[in-house]
């Protein structure tokens, strides 16, 4: 890992990198390949409700 004022990280302990789709009524979990992924994620879907926006696309 390089070192130096310049470089900043971010250590990934355990878990998945899923982006959030919202659009309208519409919410779906979609892992980096594209897999949709809503029902193994279905408490992050539900919640998802509680976002006020008509449309986002959430990284995490």
């Amino acid at each position: 890992m390089p070192s130096g004022a310049r470089w900043i990280h971010e250590i990934k302990f355990d878990g998945y990198r899923v982006q959030l789709h919202i659009h309208n009524d519409a919410i779906k979990v979609f892992t980096r390949r594209g897999n949709d992924w809503t029902r193994r994620f279905s408490k992050v879907a539900a919640d998802a409700y509680l976002i006020n926006a008509g449309s986002a696309i959430i990284d995490g």
